[in-house]
């Protein structure tokens, strides 16, 4: 009996002695082995992982004003194997969706774990479907990339893909890697419910990227020269315009505009040749706009230019056995008068006096033949052979714009170095890049690349543009009350044979204004292939006048020209009478006063005008006080006021507004400041009861 109970005994502790061994080799495994994993798996338990979002960077105008901007939208996805009733839940979506049932279950078929339905749905789609909570279709959140003035600097702006949300063109594309962006993420310590620990350890990656393109355009100065383009291409049924509007001192690009042009948000319904920013990507023989730089430039610089000295034009101009022909026999000229009426043959034998050496070597440094370096995708350097290879028929045909080829950005940046005193300026377009809470990374600032000329020569050129507009072949942008200078430009086109077309020109013209005041800006019109008229003068200078006409009454505040000696009095171009806004649409606001040079606000979220400040009748100072609307949608706008309706009190003196408010017995309280009121807490047209206390604040408002 004894000897069973010792056998008992030691079985129990054989047992238990193996219980204990495998519970050590057990927590051993756990402890040791997969300490890591375990304690990974701790981790998951016990902490929660955020992704931080970013999108990428918009892309704004000197003032602000956004040009690109990217937008969370909701995209629906399906996994049809995870569908419990397959017929109801295409019925539901093709409801909620409004697409036809036929349309989704062709989207289905394609795979049964991940099916597209419906990209970038509406809120009231988005919601529907979150609370129909229909088994296996999922909402996926998506950045959309937004262009709010659809087609406005669409060559400088470009766009993105839909997919990849990657640059494609224009700034959008050089620019990729400032403007994108690179999630980040939080890890924090959670309780048992998901909830953050206050006194938990925390972990965070702030997110990269997303910097925001500032560009040196200015919107409404965009806006005038996308206008006057597209007048032009209506009158002259041209192949495409280029204009472009530059700040010769600076450099800086204020409006840069192709036509033909497309809508950024529908890139996808444009052509290739619609996209072409030809400004940087095509060139052009620039005819008679170069010879302020071959001749006019240089023949000053060089002292070539006597004060008497004349020149005889028969009408043409003898180089061995070729003959080129001038427009008409000038007879005898100054050389102002050469430039003046873009006489070919006094031209040439100012060139001949040039020579090809140094003909080349101030082209060169005027920037022909090579990129600006402007950082815009697609940039050319044109053409400009070496002088060695040139004959004499070589060096007459360059100083009238033949046989030399020039982006128009090019062109505009050489004539600015006669603008400006004789600095050649590298152009750019960005202005700075900034990170999203608004910090500077990289800001440009002018550059100057070469003295090309003295101030001297710049002022001597300068008068002969004027006098272009004066009394020669610029005559049609001359105006009554600010100073232009200009040079016009005709140009044949090759043929594919090699010959100088006969019917197939581009039309230019390059100049800044204002002339007797200190330049604001420089311009220049390439019209390619106009059909009717044939000659800058004409066809580009018709564009040409309006765009400075608008641009000058946008950036300066008085006429310029002089009249027997004294500025004229007859019109005040600082102030500007108001009209009566009301009832017309924002887009046609914006224009109108863009137009006429008014600084504006917008409130609200309609799109007709029912308010106004200053008042119909009213004379304010251009570019100095704003306009300020009050917006609202057709219904609300056509809705009669009651005395309880709030008014519109922007712009009003705490007088006026006691006056007014007591008439319709509306409460008031003005929070703080003096002066006129800046801002009120109920929007305009709004219903106000007893229990509502409408909340001013007073300040200045320019």
């Amino acid at each position: 009996m004894k000897n069973i109970t010792n056998i008992r005994l030691k079985i129990a502790m054989l047992f238990f002695i193996g219980i204990i061994f495998v519970i050590t080799v057990r927590l051993y495994n756990i402890q040791i082995n997969k300490y890591k994993y375990y304690k990974t798996r701790a981790k998951r338990q016990h902490s929660r992982k955020v992704i931080l979002h970013r999108p990428r960077g918009s892309i704004i105008d000197r003032n602000s004003n956004i040009l690109a901007k990217s937008l969370v939208t909701y995209s629906v996805y399906a996994s049809s194997r995870e569908f419990i009733e397959y017929r109801s839940t295409i019925n539901k979506l093709s409801s909620i969706l409004g697409m036809e049932k036929e349309e989704i279950l062709k989207a289905l078929l394609r795979s049964r774990y991940f099916s597209w339905i419906k990209r970038n749905i509406s809120r009231e789609e988005k919601e529907a479907l979150s609370r129909a909570k229909l088994k296996g279709v999922h909402l996926k959140t998506e950045d959309k990339r937004f262009y709010p003035n659809d087609s406005l600097a669409a060559h400088i702006v470009g766009f993105v893909g839909r997919e990849k949300q990657l640059g494609l063109e224009g700034v959008e594309y050089k620019y990729e890697r400032y403007l994108t962006a690179e999630a980040g993420y939080k890890i924090y310590e959670s309780d048992v419910r998901g909830y953050e620990i206050p006194q938990g350890k925390t972990v965070v990656k702030e997110p990269k990227g997303g910097n925001s393109i500032r560009l040196t355009i200015d919107s409404n100065i965009q806006d005038i020269v996308e206008k006057e383009v597209l007048k032009a291409a209506e009158e002259f049924k041209p192949l495409s315009i280029s204009a472009l509007l530059m700040n010769p001192h600076t450099g800086e690009i204020l409006a840069m505009v192709n036509y033909p042009t497309y809508n950024l948000n529908e890139y996808n319904k444009s052509e290739d040749y619609e996209r072409r920013n030809r400004i940087v990507t095509d060139m052009y023989e620039p005819g008679s706009t170069l010879k302020l730089l071959a001749v006019a430039a240089i023949g000053v610089e060089e002292k070539l230019i006597g004060d008497s000295q004349l020149f005889y034009c028969p009408g043409y101009k003898k180089i061995g056995s070729f003959e080129i022909k001038c427009h008409q026999e000038h007879g005898y000229l100054s050389f102002d008068d050469v430039i003046a009426k873009s006489c070919n043959s006094g031209t040439i034998e100012l060139a001949m006096k040039i020579g090809k050496k140094r003909m080349s070597r101030y082209l060169r440094d005027f920037g022909l033949g090579k990129k600006t370096g402007i950082g815009l995708p697609g940039e050319i350097r044109g053409i400009l052979r070496n002088y060695k290879r040139w004959a004499d028929i070589d060096l007459a045909a360059t100083s009238i714009g033949q046989s030399v080829g020039v982006t128009p950005l090019q062109l505009l940046n050489a004539i600015n170095t006669i603008i400006n005193g004789g600095k050649m300026l590298k152009p750019y377009v960005i202005y700075s890049i900034e990170t999203f809470d608004g910090k500077i990374i990289k800001r440009n600032v002018p550059e100057i690349v070469k003295h090309v000329i003295s101030e001297e020569t710049s002022k001597r050129v300068r008068q002969m543009m004027e006098r272009v507009v004066e009394s020669g072949t610029g005559s049609k942008v001359k105006m009554d009350y600010f100073g232009v200078g200009a040079k016009t430009g005709t140009a044949q086109k090759i043929e594919k044979d090699g010959t100088y077309s006969k019917h197939r020109y581009v039309a230019s013209m390059v100049g800044f204004a204002p002339y007797f005041t200190e330049p604001r800006f420089s311009l220049l019109v390439v019209v390619n292939e106009p059909k009717g008229k044939i000659y800058g003068g004409e066809v580009a200078a018709k564009p040409f006048r309006s765009i400075c006409d608008q641009v000058l009454k946008y950036l300066t505040e008085h006429p310029d020209k002089p009249i027997d000696n004294k500025v004229t009095n007859l019109v005040d171009y600082s102030y500007a009478l108001i009209e009566d806004f009301r009832g017309l649409e924002r887009e046609d606001v914006k224009s109108e006063c863009a137009r006429a040079g008014l600084r504006f606000k917008f409130y609200g979220n309609g799109d007709i005008i029912k308010y106004q400040y200053p008042f119909p009748g009213s004379r304010i100072k251009r570019n100095n006080n704003f306009l300020h609307f009050f917006t609202s949608t057709q219904k609300e706008f056509d809705k009669p006021e009651s005395d309880k309706t709030v008014p519109f009190l922007l712009g009003m003196t705490e007088n006026e507004v006691i006056l007014e408010l007591e008439k319709r017995k509306i409460k008031c309280k003005i929070t703080e400041g003096t002066g006129y009121v800046i801002e009120q807490s109920i929007e305009p047209g709004s219903f106000l009861d007893d229990q509502k206390i409408l909340i001013l604040k007073l300040g200045e408002l320019y």
